[in-house]
């Protein structure tokens, strides 16, 4: 008898290129654990909280810095932060919700507030792990904090 040849014979080898994947976890499941980016594509320039009224000190000093700290961090990483929050879109200002509807951006159920400075927030929406900056509310008047005995 002769031996068997090697072609024949099925390989097992590892593909360095391929992802493993546990069941049951979710392509959002994934993205959790991915470094937060950030887009601008539904940025708001006019009304009450828009970009146009953006100091440039304010951004170079602060909203820049701060953005790329959060390029860094996990979104569970960034919420361990009181200063970040989602915030429910009931939870909102009445000026806020109607410009919501201006903008025809009114579907989404909440927006995240990430803190730059103890009152000033950048106001976006989530999607997985990336961030689409909407906007800049440097009075934290979006959704104001009620603290107790204030």
């Amino acid at each position: 008898m002769g031996k068997k040849s090697k072609k024949n014979k099925p390989t097992f080898g590892f593909n360095p290129k391929t992802e493993k994947i546990p069941r049951g976890l979710s392509l959002a499941d994934r993205e959790q654990d991915k470094t937060v980016s950030w887009n601008i594509a539904i940025l708001d320039k006019d009304g009450p909280f828009g970009w146009g009224s953006l100091d440039l000190d304010m951004f170079w000093k602060h909203i820049k810095l701060r953005f790329a700290e959060f390029e860094k961090l996990t979104w569970d990483e960034i919420f361990q932060n009181r200063l970040h929050h989602r915030v429910q879109i009931e939870n909102i200002c009445p000026e806020a919700r109607r410009r919501l509807c201006e903008i025809e951006l009114d579907d989404y159920d909440e927006l995240v507030s990430l803190g730059i400075t103890n009152v000033a927030r950048v106001l976006g929406v989530r999607n997985g792990f990336k961030f689409s900056v909407l906007w800049w509310d440097p009075q934290h008047q979006v959704c104001p904090s009620h603290k107790k005995h204030t």
